[in-house]
This record gives C-alpha cells, sequence and structure tokens, in this order.
C-alpha cells in the first residue's frame, strides 16, 4: 500500500494497510509518486469502502479518521497546511474516533465557502461505542468499517445518484448503523464521488476538549492510529425502490364470525405481502345479503369457511333477486341463526288435483 504523509512525521505501511502517528496526514495513491495526479480515484457511487481499525492508541485529546476529499491543484490541494487551517474542501467523513467516541458527516462547499457544522452529522453515543467490553463496539479493540454508498439505477444501466450512504461498525457480532440521507447533500456528494475524491487518513490533537472526547482533563503526548484490509468495491451497493406491501387474502376463515364484526358478512384469513407468515383475520364484505336456501355439497361454497352454514344468498335490494349475478353461497352470520331450522312439511293442491 502506498501513501504519501507529512515530512518528518510518523507512517508506516505494509502490503495491508498503514500505521500513522501524531500530527499526520496522508493521501492514499496508486504508486510512490510525490504528485496528487497519483492518489488513488474510485468511482464510489453504487460501491463500497471497508476496512478494519484500530484507535486503541488514539486518546480522548486526539482524533483519527478516514476521509473522501476532492483535490484540485488549487486551495484544495494535498499540499502540507498550517497548523489549524481549514482549506476550503467539501469532504465525506468516512469515520472520525478516538477510544471515548465515533462520527460520521458530509461537509459541503458552496461557492469557495465550506461547511462547518453538517446536518449529516451522526456521533456514537451511550453504550454503543467506547473503551470497554461492555459497549456494543469496544473501543480499544480492532473493529472494521464498511460504508455503502446507494445509488439506483435507470433503465440504460447508469446510476441515477446517491439515495443514501449507510455506514457499519462491526466487531464479532455487534454493529452500530448510520446512515446519512439528506437530498441535498446526496445530490451534492453525487458527483464529488465518481472517481472525484482521494482518500485522506489523518490523526491530529484534538485538545483537551473536542466533539469527539468531550473534556478530557490531562493532555497525552502521542497516539496512533493502524487502518489495514482495505477494499473498495464496485456496484455492490445498489438501491432498489421498496414496493409498498399489500394484503394478500387467503381464503374464507373457519367462521364468519371470527373477525368479531357485528355486521360482517364475509371473513377471510390475509397476510401482508411482506410477512406471509403472519396471518390474521380480517373482514372482506360488509355487504347485507337476503338469504333463501342452504347450499348443497354439490354447489360453489368457496366462500364459505369450515365451520359456517353456507346459504344462497344475493344483496339486499337487488331487484334480479336469485337470478343476480351476485347470488351465490355465503356464510350465514350467526347473528342470524335463531334456532334450528325446521323445514316445510305443509301439503298443498296443484290445480290439477295431485297432492303435493
Amino acid at each position: 500500500m502506498y501513501a504519501k504523509g507529512l515530512d518528518g512525521r510518523t507512517l508506516t505501511t505494509d502490503s495491508y494497510g498503514l500505521t500513522m502517528g501524531t500530527n499526520n496526514r496522508a493521501w492514499i495513491q496508486d504508486g510512490a509518486q510525490n504528485d496528487s495526479y497519483w492518489s488513488y480515484w474510485h468511482q464510489y457511487v453504487g460501491g463500497s469502502l471497508d476496512f478494519d481499525v484500530d484507535v486503541s492508541g488514539v486518546g480522548c485529546d486526539h482524533a483519527a479518521g478516514v476521509y473522501l476529499v476532492p483535490l484540485d491543484y488549487g486551495s484544495c490541494s494535498w499540499d502540507a497546511k498550517d497548523p489549524g487551517t481549514q482549506p476550503p474542501c467539501a469532504r465525506a467523513e468516512i469515520f472520525e474516533a478516538n477510544t471515548k467516541a465515533l462520527s460520521v458527516a458530509m461537509f459541503a462547499c458552496t461557492g469557495g465557502a465550506c461547511e462547518t457544522t453538517s446536518a449529516t452529522k451522526q456521533q456514537t453515543s451511550g453504550s454503543q461505542y467506547g473503551p470497554g467490553a461492555s459497549y456494543t463496539i469496544n473501543s480499544t479493540q480492532p473493529y472494521h468499517v464498511s460504508t455503502k454508498f446507494y445509488s439506483g439505477l435507470d433503465a440504460d444501466g447508469y446510476f441515477t445518484g446517491l439515495e443514501y450512504v449507510e455506514t457499519t461498525l462491526s466487531q464479532g457480532t455487534n454493529k452500530v448503523v448510520f446512515r446519512q440521507d439528506d437530498p441535498a447533500y446526496m445530490e451534492a456528494f453525487t458527483q464529488l464521488l465518481y472517481f472525484d475524491s482521494a482518500v485522506a487518513v489523518s490523526n491530529w490533537n484534538a485538545g483537551t476538549t473536542n466533539d469527539l472526547g468531550g473534556s478530557c482533563g490531562s493532555a497525552t503526548t502521542a497516539s496512533s492510529v493502524k487502518i489495514s484490509n482495505w477494499f473498495f468495491t464496485n456496484n455492490d451497493s445498489i438501491y432498489v425502490e421498496p414496493v409498498e406491501p399489500t394484503v394478500v387474502i387467503e381464503g374464507p376463515a373457519d367462521n364468519v364470525d371470527d373477525c368479531g364484526e357485528s355486521v360482517c358478512a364475509g371473513c377471510s384469513r390475509a397476510h401482508w405481502s411482506n410477512t406471509p407468515s403472519t396471518t390474521y383475520l380480517t373482514c372482506t364484505d360488509y355487504t347485507t345479503y337476503r338469504y333463501t336456501n342452504q347450499c348443497t355439497s354439490a354447489d360453489n361454497r368457496s366462500l364459505c369457511g369450515a365451520l359456517d352454514l353456507c346459504f344462497w344468498s344475493y344483496p339486499y335490494g337487488d331487484a334480479a333477486k336469485t337470478s343476480s349475478p351476485d347470488y351465490k353461497c355465503r356464510p350465514l352470520p350467526n347473528r342470524l341463526e335463531l334456532g334450528t331450522f325446521v323445514y316445510d312439511t305443509k301439503s298443498t293442491i296443484c290445480k290439477s288435483g295431485t297432492l303435493k
């Protein structure tokens, strides 16, 4: 791995990463060249950046980080800057951390003026991150940082622009996830992350009072951060528009009254399309019907449940009555059952005189 740091400062590299000492800044490079042209440029939109980090040597009054910065040969160059100078550079803070806290953010620039605060900034809190096994991410041990730059694709397969940036801290099975999705920032950084941003790593003395550590007490004189196992991946963060879940009707409930609604004429089993294993009962018919004869086993009883009394019926007020296309076998609600059904045995005399 190649990196260009500041003269006279501690920086070592190997095949897998780098180790950086106090008050240094380095640019990741394609080769051992002293020119920003040789900075490593990557297409991040729709892709991802992964690495392992060890900040156990970065105390409360120091901060280390990885940044994506759109370099130029002017005010936002890779040249050394005076201490305390903040160059006018937009930047995506992939992470900024010490042993006390970690943050992610994007800082935009407009007309040469760059933000000092960002609406996208998110920081660990509570038990998410800190020095010790009681935290989700134990900052005294190495952890993994994975940042995905989600983008959609148009009909021709071209990226449509950043939808959101998701950063996942992981350590064993423990995870902390941040999501940046402010539309204005996603639009501003879409172009900057198309091969326009170089990778910077820094480690500096942030002072005994700072945004990450808060009030630190005594100062430390040195710090060290190790970042290794870098992976730059294309096309693994494709955003797919979520499909709104729909209700899927499975079939009739065992009994029309299982829905518990007094005016329900048809109770069904159902589930949401995104949770097919979770079923529930819902009333799917509130029509008032006129019921006639009981259906036989030869009739189509698909609207009736296993425990229903199934009767021929048509919508109340339908002038077509039993000739209506809606004349079907339906469950008879229990509220309409007034007692045991007794069929009439009355005899009548037809005109021909035959006893019926």
